[in-house]
């Protein structure tokens, strides 16, 4: 079993959504769903993209039974500047 993963997550900083993301799917709506994450931490940065995604990860496997689930309290970050990064 790994104890990482890598992923790419690509923020477009002038796209505006209606709807609200629920256990990874997206829900259209008319209203905003807020959560408060933290009174220090920026919405939709990539800090709070990454509590959201643990935080759905880790209620789905909690409710598969594994309990004692953890992540570590930080991740680590890489800017891809062009193609040949990406590659």
């Amino acid at each position: 079993m790994p104890n990482h993963f890598h992923g790419i997550i690509i923020i477009n900083e002038n796209v505006k959504t209606t709807g609200s993301v629920v256990s990874g799917n997206i829900k259209p709506n008319n209203e905003t769903t807020h959560r408060v994450v933290s009174t220090t931490l920026k919405a939709n940065s990539l800090s709070s993209i990454i509590g959201q995604f643990k935080s759905v990860c880790t209620k789905k496997i909690n409710k598969l039974g594994n309990l004692g689930f953890a992540w570590q309290t930080g991740f680590y970050d890489r800017i891809i500047r062009n193609d040949k990064e990406l590659f």
